[in-house]
């Protein structure tokens, strides 16, 4: 899950945020950009007692569960016996065991580019194709999804879409110990890999498709490059469904918090929690308003596996708005800003986790409620059964695609394709030009609008690679839209430019441990770019708040110039690797072993 603002968020469980943050300016142009929210309660997590080999009917039901405000009243179920004669009798066959074992494997460091990230992305692939999925790799740049399609008997036409995203951000906690993210999100993957199995059983009459995402930490953009093009191909979709997070659950009364305002646009949703004595021992079903048959749905399974959920629709007017920003934190937001039917099933992470990025504590295995999880699991797979039957959500959605191509400029008419910050996915939009500024020439917004500016046609106004101007103000320039495949020339890289997949600008890239080389004014930070695994460094403005030599951090681009963020003691210290030596013959602490950036480091804190 998408990681809520450093503001607010535990020092701890940033020390080590080497890539992974990218709004150092506060500008729409510094990349995805974070949401924000309290920290979570720490009380004690539910019992985690051993996974036995059992189905989930035989998971264990919390005393406590928030009450069911929104299953519809003429609409049961009975016990769920393993079978495969319904979508209710294939949940009931749902293996906890099977869940925990992928989990064990899943639950260890991998950030972007590593050994276990890669090794995670192949589990998904090999499990699927042995599962009798058609399986692709989409390499979108900066990472790689994987999708598996299972064609359906009579509407192979139509698909449902089952996803979890397997990446998470490189982290430390107060103590220096990488992150596993066993919570965030491998329990999501291990209980997608459980779902794919069980509905693999059995013929159903529309598509299903079960996808793995990557960089969703990263800001959605790997699902948001997949709906990007379900969109733009027509692709019909009744119902997406999102595992972000299925496996912490609190039984302790108060172990719950609810993001700020909540109680005010869901107040029935607010009212149940409380009424249950603010317990995390709920899963939060999160949709849109078109996803809202499928989220009552979800509540009934809950009332038979034992996986009580809360079903909260927000109103499709407002899926796009900053005020339900919390509730966009996963992969479900970009099917919600294509037009796409979708939810997410999610433990609500720091709301209930104390242990979210590893803020309180590691994220392990042990922390997990497994029957929690297989009661999930069943959940989805119910509702995801029953809709590809069609029984559920009978009318699919085609979406809503973009406009135009940034890149490829593909409106004519002299019109130019821009991104207009106007909305949460930044749309694209077919206008007629405010200028000619040609690239590198300094630019302006006369309306102050990200996408609306003085450059020429494929250009984008933006300050990468140009200092603060005397005033403090920011100096902007053109620069040229790229892809992942495009040649950007010496000296530069092709930067993201906010959540749009594919799409980055050729901006000035440089080298961390070289001090200076971006010119004065401006400083070398790390941001996404539009090459797998998605990171890189480039050149920034230099504001006269970052942190000297010393001084404290939780993120490398809070650093001056020439400087990162050290892992171990959370102070800004001099980057290093083989050809750059720290000074005073200080120790070069490595940032992020197992990556491309292997090599790169931090020095030793100097002697007190």
């Amino acid at each position: 899950m998408l990681l809520p603002s450093p503001a607010r968020a535990s020092a701890a469980a940033l020390l080590a945020l080497a890539l992974s943050l990218t709004s150092a300016c506060g500008d729409d142009d510094s990349g995805t950009t974070a949401d924000t929210s309290a920290v979570a309660d720490t009380s004690a997590p539910a019992d985690t007692s051993e996974p036995a080999d059992s189905a989930v009917t035989d998971s264990a039901v919390a005393d406590s569960t928030v009450a069911d405000t929104s299953a519809p009243a003429d609409t049961t179920l009975g016990p769920l016996t393993c079978g495969t004669g319904s979508a209710a009798a294939v949940a009931g066959c749902v293996d906890k065991a099977k869940i925990a074992d992928d989990l064990d494997f899943i639950a260890a460091p991998r950030p972007a580019g590593s050994d276990h990230w890669k090794a995670v992305q192949d589990r998904c692939f090999d499990r699927l194709t042995a599962l009798g999925y058609t399986v692709e790799r989409q390499d979108w740049g900066g990472g790689v999804n994987v999708i598996g399609r299972r064609a359906g008997t009579t509407d192979a036409g139509t698909a449902v879409v089952l996803s979890a995203h397997y990446d998470h951000i490189a982290l430390l906690d107060a103590q220096g110990r990488s992150c596993p993210g066993a919570d965030d999100n491998a329990s999501g993957v291990a209980g997608l890999l459980e779902a794919a199995r069980v509905l693999a059983t059995r013929d159903t009459a529309r598509t299903l498709i079960v996808a793995c995402w990557d960089g969703e930490e990263n800001g959605l953009v790997g699902s948001r490059a997949w709906t990007t093009l379900a969109a733009a191909d027509d692709a019909s979709i009744a119902l997406s469904v999102v595992f972000e997070m299925i496996g912490f659950r609190a039984t302790d009364p108060d172990t719950q918090e609810l993001p700020t305002g909540f109680d005010t646009l869901f107040a029935d949703a607010a009212a149940a929690v409380a009424a249950n004595g603010n317990r995390g021992d709920f899963i939060a079903a999160i949709g849109n308003g078109k996803a809202s048959e499928a989220i009552d749905r979800v509540a009934v399974y809950g009332e038979q596996t034992g996986a009580k959920a809360l079903s909260i629709a927000v109103p499709d007017t407002i899926v796009k708005a900053s005020a339900i920003g919390q509730l966009r934190r996963s992969d479900h937001a970009t099917f919600w800003d294509r037009g796409y039917p979708s939810f997410m099933l999610t433990d609500t992470a720091n709301f209930r986790n104390p242990n979210y990025h590893c803020a309180g504590g590691l994220d392990t295995v042990d922390t997990l409620d497994l029957d929690f999880a297989a009661g999930v699991v069943a959940n989805a797979v119910g509702v995801v059964g029953e809709t590809l039957d069609g029984a559920l959500m009978a009318t699919p959605t085609t979406g809503d695609a973009d406009v135009c191509d940034p890149v490829a400029q593909d409106c004519g008419g002299g019109q130019k394709c821009a991104n207009l910050a106007t909305t949460a996915d930044y749309p694209t939009e077919c206008r007629a030009p405010s200028g000619t500024g040609a690239e590198h020439d300094d630019c302006t917004r006369p309306n102050g609008l990200a996408g609306e500016d003085t450059c020429d046609l494929g250009l984008y106004c933006a300050f990468w690679g140009k200092p603060l101007a005397s005033d403090g103000s920011y100096q902007r320039q053109c620069l040229r839209a790229c892809g992942p495949d495009t040649d950007c020339g010496a000296g530069m890289g092709c930067r993201f430019l906010l959540d749009l997949p594919y799409v980055g600008l050729c901006a000035p890239a440089c080298e961390p441990t070289d001090v200076g080389s971006c010119g004065a004014g401006l400083t070398c930070a790390s941001y996404p770019d539009t090459r797998a695994p998605g990171w890189a460094f480039f050149c920034n403005p230099a504001s006269a708040d970052l942190v000297a030599a010393g001084g404290a951090c939780s993120a490398h681009t809070q650093c001056a110039d020439g400087l990162g963020c050290h892992t171990g003691t959370g102070r800004c210290e001099p980057w290093c690797d083989a050809t750059h030596a720290c000074p005073d013959s200080r120790a070069c602490t490595p940032l992020l072993e197992g990556t491309p950036f292997d090599g790169l480091g931090t020095c030793a804190p100097a002697a007190q």
